[in-house]
């Protein structure tokens, strides 16, 4: 179902002061009930639609715009769970180009080199940074759509849990992207709004084939496999992850087969293996890889959780560069940055989405999976792996008391991206090397006048 808001409205986006991280939108109550019976207006054209800041490549693979002129009952809106729009975002990005990025059909695809290269890389900081489950367009389609109603006055009494998500994932979005709402206002049709949905959905899902391919390029995460995992019972050298096919990891190699099993499982035990391997037995529960040492505590789940060298590592090589791996507070030691890494985005601190976004891409490396599609949960449900780290982060930082969640973060930050200290304490930090040098001189002129 498409979501517009009203022409007027769009042409003056651009000059609204408010911007969607700013305005209160918290559901309220209307004083028309009838108002639940009414539609959501149609897409129409701006009139002045060049007045609005930022530009959209319009070149798609097809010359009509995708239908979406209708934009259907609004008869759900008392409830904000209207079915179709929910599944209209469904798309994940798995789907790859033959489905524009898991679009939805109304929206032409739009061909890579059309793109507009700083929405691909937002696509990709959204990924990373954001919400590695939900589509990003998802989000955009939120923001429209609450601009309609907001127009209607057909605002929920409350909304379900997945538009409050997007939603959210919109605010954090158009944060780091100011104009981007401007973009999406200053179109008059689907083509165009499919160019910027397709250029950030092209990003989300490269964010992760991306990061795949630098943790698996030479085998880089399963060396780390192979020397961590020193267990006489895990290990079997005929069989060395990093010497054998991605078909015959999972829970067909000892090695992986240790590291994916669930912490509520014990791998040795009689049946719990060909229960793994013949998906009888739930895999919900996190994986032992996650934990430091590879030891889980049922008594303490807090203990090790995220502290792993696989995980701490592997964050390291997406995030701060190869040659930062094992090193505390590498970020500021390097400047091999990888090619994966977002080096537009500057960031100096682990998330709870960023880690959750590392743990999804490794169990992935891990397993036999030969595509990472987080709509199939055939073998594994990625998505619900994600939204598990995520929550457990989002739960403990709320709380009051004790916080081992923020506490994980703030030890995970300073083994990736190490804190003030770090880079006074390092020679080859620039304020130490023209203090430096400012000194030698200094010295030099004082021998000089003295002889």
């Amino acid at each position: 179902m498409a979501f517009r808001a009203p022409a007027a409205r769009r042409a003056n986006a651009g000059q609204r002061s408010s911007s969607a991280s700013q305005r209160d939108r918290s559901p309220r109550r209307q004083p028309n009930q009838q108002s639940q019976d009414r539609t959501l207006p149609p897409r129409r054209a701006s009139p002045d639609r060049g007045s609005n800041a930022g530009s959209v490549n319009n070149a798609t693979s097809g010359s009509n715009a995708g239908s979406g002129s209708n934009a259907g009952s609004g008869s759900n809106a008392g409830s904000g769970d209207d079915n179709d729009h929910d599944n209209d975002h469904n798309g994940n990005g798995d789907e790859g180009e033959e489905s524009n990025y898991g679009l939805p059909k109304r929206f032409k695809k739009v061909i890579r080199a059309a793109m507009d290269p700083e929405l691909i890389a937002l696509g990709r900081v959204y990924t990373r940074w954001i919400d590695a489950v939900r589509p990003p367009y998802a989000a955009m389609e939120e923001m429209l759509r609450r601009e309609a109603e907001e127009d209607q006055k057909i605002v929920p009494l409350e909304y379900n849990e997945r538009r409050t998500r997007d939603w959210d994932n919109w605010k954090k979005l158009s944060a780091r992207a100011p104009t981007l709402e401007s973009q999406i206002m200053a179109t008059i049709n689907d083509e165009e709004l499919g160019a910027i949905y397709s250029a950030c959905q092209y990003g989300f899902s490269q964010a992760r084939s991306e990061s795949a391919g630098s943790l698996k390029r030479g085998n880089v995460l399963l060396r780390w496999v192979e020397d961590l995992v020193d267990d006489a019972a895990h290990r079997d050298p005929s069989r060395l992850p990093s010497k054998v096919d991605k078909k015959v990891l999972g829970y067909t190699n000892p090695m992986t087969a240790f590291l994916l099993c669930p912490t509520t499982k014990d791998i040795k035990a009689p049946g719990v293996l060909e229960a793994l391997q013949n998906n009888k037995i739930s895999k919900s529960a996190l994986p032992y890889f996650v934990f430091e040492d590879f030891e889980y505590d049922p008594a303490d789940p807090d203990k090790g959780l995220c502290r792993s060298k696989i995980v701490v590592w592997g964050y390291q090589h997406v995030f701060t560069g190869p040659s930062s791996v094992g090193k505390r507070g590498g970020a500021g030691r390097t400047s091999n940055q990888d090619t994966n890494a977002d080096k537009a985005d500057h960031a100096r601190e682990a998330t709870p989405e960023s880690i959750a976004f590392v743990v999804i891409i490794i169990r992935y490396l891990l397993s036999t999976t030969l595509q990472m599609r987080l709509t199939d949960t055939s073998e594994f449900d990625y998505g619900k792996l994600y939204d598990d780290i995520v929550l457990y982060f989002r739960t403990d930082l709320a709380k009051d008391g004790p916080q081992p969640g923020k506490e994980l973060l703030e030890w995970f930050t300073e083994q990736v991206f190490g804190n003030s200290q770090d880079v006074q304490d390092d020679e080859e930090c620039i304020t130490n090397i023209v203090a430096a040098a400012r000194a030698a001189r200094a010295a030099a002129a004082a021998a000089a006048a003295s002889a």
